[in-house]
This record gives structure tokens, C-alpha cells and sequence, in this order.
């Protein structure tokens, strides 16, 4: 019945269609997908409207400590460590809906790019 319905209207099903920009994934657990007309995490999605806007924050520090470790017949050698103490948050604001997430420091510039292309297409939608 829904097919028919669709044949008899003419309407147009690349309508619909809306190129996916990419995905990144979420700390508490899945992804957010990023497309031209929409955004979608988990079982909640919003489209981009003209309103829509985002931010990356980036809190934190990379810490690198040193040691020096035993290693044989009195033979000392230092070794440094990396500590990722960063903490990345995506939000997403439009007129009608948020949306907020935590993401994996390393993605940062990836969440970046994706909240920028979204704001190109915010801007094309402004009258």
C-alpha cells in the first residue's frame, strides 16, 4: 500500500536522500552520525536547520613524566610516559532541540570537521 501510494504521487525518493558526512564515536557508548540534512545518535535525531550551531570543547592536558628504571648489572635508563588527562565534549544547539556528548580526545579534529560542515549547511538554509 505504501509503495503504491508513493508511485501514484510522483514523489521524487532522491528527496530523501542526504550524504553522510562521516561518524563519531560516543563515550557513554555508540556513535553520532553526521549527515547534510540531519543528525543522528542512538534512536535520537534532529535535523540541521538554519538555526543549528556546534562547538568542540577540549579540556585538560597531555602530561609526560620520566622515571628511571633498573635495567641490568647496575645500567640505568629513563623512561617517559604519556598521560591523556583530556576530556572532549561535542554540542550540538538549534532552535528546537540539543544535543551533547562526550568523544575520545583523539577524535577531536574529526568532531571538528563535521561541526563545521554542519554549519556551512545551517548557513545555506538561512533566508
Amino acid at each position: 500500500m505504501t509503495e503504491q501510494a508513493i508511485v501514484e504521487t510522483g514523489f521524487d525518493r532522491t528527496l530523501l536522500a542526504s550524504p553522510r558526512y562521516g561518524y563519531v564515536a560516543a563515550l557513554g557508548g555508540g556513535s553520532v552520525e553526521s549527515f547534510r540534512d540531519c543528525v543522528i545518535f542512538g534512536q535520537e535525531g534532529h535535523d540541521v536547520e538554519s538555526t543549528t550551531r556546534g562547538q568542540v570543547y577540549v579540556d585538560g592536558t597531555v602530561q609526560v613524566t620520566s622515571s628511571v628504571v633498573h635495567v641490568s648489572k647496575g645500567r640505568q635508563q629513563i623512561v617517559e610516559r604519556t598521560h591523556d588527562l583530556r576530556m572532549a565534549n561535542v554540542q550540538l544547539t538549534s532552535g528546537t532541540w540539543t544535543m551533547s556528548f562526550g568523544i575520545d580526545p583523539q577524535s577531536i579534529n574529526e568532531a571538528r570537521r563535521y561541526v563545521e560542515q554542519m554549519s556551512i549547511r545551517a548557513g545555506e538554509l538561512q533566508p
